[in-house]
Parts: structure tokens; sequence; C-alpha cells
């Protein structure tokens, strides 16, 4: 046995023991939702059972329930290297954005630049907003290349494009687009920029400061591995200070006179965080940010590259395989997609499951993108925590499926 395949078991053991989910089988679907750590489940059931057994209306219930969620944000803005005050608790990536285009100048004669690879939770958003305030919805194609990706986007900018909605990593291909270089060219054009962090945020190193976008949006349930229904909002200040939310309720007022009508809202983040949220998960968040430190994001991000490596590697010859994804790391991520001519991935993903507990998903080819084959393709998710035995195993699947027919 190597040094490598040994260090390869090592983590794999320590991840049986803080992951139990992972036992039993190949879990290579992150990018759908991630598997929870026990310290992420343990935060829940810790504040759950105070809850439970001392009553929420408690003061003191009450104070130690958002004294967790205090404590969780500050995790998180050292987990992204943030402000405090630039770290907003969303339910979700369409949640943040549903909050926040209603409050941007927009209308007709605008433009808002998007990808043709985004997952509905931007695009439908995006598309709504433009059918009620008439601005137009303009697509950025994603590759094959991050210069030719580049020189498309900065072609697009010009004087009536007032907003780019994109996802720094594409759910279907995994694609990487350079945030902090098309942040920058858009920033210089008077654009603002919104990231859609759901796919990168945990497989990847993130400082926002570094970004220089105005809002990130990083998913907290899939690589992150909170639990579902967190997300997370970073967003310049400037930003916050100069938008108001499209939705306000209990919590994000810094003061109201029932009697006179008037209030305020809290500054920064604090005005989008309202209404009767459930709170455990977010408190829980926090420990994912901190399980996630405790392996150091670089060392995450190393492996993720290092088992994307190997398992295209295998993929290479497999007769027949279409590989949607870059084949290189700078532009690739933990994401890794295939397809076939005439395949019917949803039965070959439900076969991996039923006959060799492997955990993958079937991802809709977008019909718009030149030269592609549509209808589904598969979805390999590699996180630190799977092993190259693991991407052997679903490799050499792969292969005897394309073997057999082909024969």
């Amino acid at each position: 046995m190597n040094a490598e395949l040994a260090r390869d078991n090592a983590v794999r053991a320590r991840c049986e023991l803080d992951i139990p989910a992972l036992k039993g089988k190949i879990f290579l679907n992150t990018a759908d939702q991630g598997p929870k750590p026990a310290c992420v489940h343990q935060t829940m059931q810790a504040i759950e059972n105070d809850i439970f057994l001392n009553s929420p209306s408690l003061v003191e219930v009450y104070a130690r329930l958002h004294g967790a969620v205090e404590e969780a944000r500050d995790s998180l803005a050292e987990f992204f290297r943030a402000k405090r005050e630039e770290t907003v608790f969303v339910r979700g990536i369409a949640d943040a954005l549903n909050l926040l285009l209603p409050g941007l100048p927009l209308g007709p004669g605008d433009e808002v630049i998007t990808t043709d690879q985004e997952n509905p939770a931007v695009l439908l958003p995006l598309l709504h907003g433009a059918e009620e305030r008439g601005y137009t919805v303009r697509y950025l194609k994603i590759g094959p290349d991050t210069a030719t990706t580049m020189e498309a986007f900065t072609a697009l900018l010009g004087p009536k494009t007032r907003l780019a909605v994109m996802s720094h990593v594409s759910h279907i291909t995994g694609f990487t687009l350079p945030v902090r270089a098309m942040s920058s060219a858009a920033r210089q054009n008077g654009t603002l920029t919104i990231w859609d962090g759901a796919q990168s945020a945990g497989q990847m190193v993130l400082e926002f400061p570094e970004l220089d976008c105005d809002v990130y949006l990083a998913a907290g349930y899939k690589w992150m591995l909170g639990m579902h229904g967190t997300s997370v909002m970073l967003a310049r200040e400037e930003f916050l200070e100069r938008i108001r939310p499209s939705a306000v309720g209990v919590g994000a007022e810094a003061r109201v006179n029932c009697n006179t009508g008037e209030y305020t809202l809290k500054k920064g983040g604090g005005k989008f965080e309202f209404g009767s949220r459930y709170l455990p998960p977010f408190a829980a968040l926090g420990a994912a940010a901190q399980y996630m430190n405790s392996w150091g994001m670089e060392t995450v991000s190393r492996r993720v590259a290092a088992l994307r490596t190997f398992f295209i590697d295998r993929l290479r010859n497999i007769p027949g395989l279409c590989l949607l994804s870059p084949e290189n790391n700078a532009e690739g991520s933990g994401i890794v997609s295939f397809t076939f001519e005439d395949f019917d991935a949803a039965r070959f993903v439900r076969e991996a499951w039923e006959q060799e507990k492997i955990v993958i998903k079937t991802r809709t080819l977008c019909p718009y993108m030149p030269n592609w084959p549509t209808g589904l393709g598969v979805r390999v998710s590699l996180h630190f925590f799977n092993t190259t035995e693991e991407a052997q195993a679903l490799a050499g699947r792969i292969e005897h499926f394309a073997r057999g027919k082909n024969i």
C-alpha cells in the first residue's frame, strides 16, 4: 500500500466516524446535498432539546438560541473572511435573489447577464423579474475555456448592463468561472455582480474581499455539509446600505412605533433577516463551517482536485463516453459530468445504487448548448471525504457499461 493510498484511507476512516451517512455506500452526490457531520446534528439536537425541554418562550432559552445563531455568524464570517455585518442568513439562493432583485433599479431598456448553464434557482427569479419589470436577460455561453468565456463576457458588457447574476461553478458541468476577473470587469462597466456559490462554497478556498463582487451567495447544505434550507449571503456594506429589501417583518426593524407608523430598518444585512424562521439549522451551519475549517480548506481543495484528476484520467479511454466537464483542474471542480449517445442516464443511476450502492444523479443537458447532446447526463460529485477506490469503482462500472453497449 503506497503512502497516497494510506492517507486516502486514513482520511476516509476519520470521515466515517464524523459523517455516519458515508458508511456502506459510495456517496458521490454532494452537489445535490451533502451528508451531515455529527457535530452539525449534535448542535441541532442540543438546541432543539433546550426548546423542547425548557419551552421556547423562556427568556433564557430565547437568548441561548439567538446567541448560538450569532456565534454561527461569527464562524461563517471567519470562514469566508468577511465582516460579520456582511454575513446574512438566508434559506437559499432563490430566497436571496427574491429579496434582492426587486430592490434594484431595473426596468425597460436595462440588461441583466446570466449564463447558459444556470440552475432554476437563479434563472426563474431573473425571468420573473424581466416579465414584471421589462428588463432584458442576456446569456453568456460558458466555455470551452476561461479565456473564451472571459472574452464573451466583456463583449456582453455595455452601457445598458446593470447587473450580472451567474454561478461560480456550473451545476451541470462543474466549469468554474473566474469570479474576480469577471467582477472587476463588471465593476469598471458600472455593473453590479451577484454570484451563486451553491456549488463552490465548501469545496474551494473563498475569501469574500478577494472576489471583488457585490454579493456572493453560499449554499450551506451542499459542499458545506450543513442542514437543508440554510445559506449565507455575503454582501458588501455599501451594497447593503443602498438596497431596500423587497419584504420585511419582525426582526428586520431597528425601531417601530405602532402609534405613529414610523419605523427604521436595521443597517446592513440585519434588515434581510425577518419573520418566524426556524433558527436551529442556522446555528448548526456554524458547526459545519468549523468542521470544514478543521480539515483546512486548502487541504479540501487539493483533495478534490486530486480526485477529479484521478477520475477523469480513468474516463479518457472509455469508448463512446462524452465528457461534459473541463479536463483541467483550473477550469474544473468536484463536479464531473458525462453522457453517451442514446444514454438511459436514469437507469444507469438507479442500477448503480441497486447493484453497488453508488449514489450519483442525473442532470438535464441544456438544449441551447451548441453541439451538445440533449436529454440526461450523469453528474458525479467528488468531495474531500471520497477516495480513489470509490472513484475507481464508479469508473469501472462506467467502462463496463460502455463496453457492453459497444459490443
